[in-house]
């Protein structure tokens, strides 16, 4: 019976990925992916959906579709625009199924993303993404300071 589960939950997020792969720019290219849950709201209801979670070379993005209809769920999220990127795994008995979570902040919300399985896949996702929000951070201080000297030399 699991076996079976297993097998329909694969190919669903075998689809959400071709999907998703749609939601990429032209030189895009995906890094890591994993599948997990995200809380979501239909109207006044809060709901678990099904998503991915997938780290490019320019961004963090969600892509879910639920279950009943074809009602899609993303958000993207730009390493520049990223204020911390965290990975925890938690022991609440409540989150026993979905332990590992990454919880993403930006200057507006944190999203948290959770995963029953995966937890290599989201460490290494978190350590990737850390790293590109290093780079992203780095490369913003270069330009600023960049127009910032040629201002003081006109």
């Amino acid at each position: 019976m699991f076996k079976f589960l297993k097998n329909i939950n694969e190919k669903r997020n075998a689809k959400l990925l071709e999907e998703a792969k749609n939601k990429l720019g032209t030189d895009e290219k995906i890094i890591f992916h994993v599948d997990g849950i995200i809380d979501t709201a239909i109207g006044n209801n809060a709901t678990i959906t099904n998503a991915l979670l997938i780290a490019t070379d320019y961004r963090i993005f969600v892509y879910a579709k639920h279950m009943l209809g074809s009602q899609e769920e993303y958000e993207s999220f730009y390493y520049n625009n990223i204020n911390s990127l965290s990975y925890l795994k938690e022991s609440i008995l409540a989150l026993k199924f979905f332990p590992y979570k990454i919880a993403i902040t930006t200057s507006n919300s944190t999203f948290v993303f959770r995963s029953g399985r995966n937890e290599k896949e989201m460490q290494e996702m978190a350590r990737y993404a850390n790293d590109k929000i290093i780079e992203a951070t780095e490369n913003e201080k270069i330009f600023f300071n960049f127009i910032f000297y040629f201002y003081l030399n006109l």
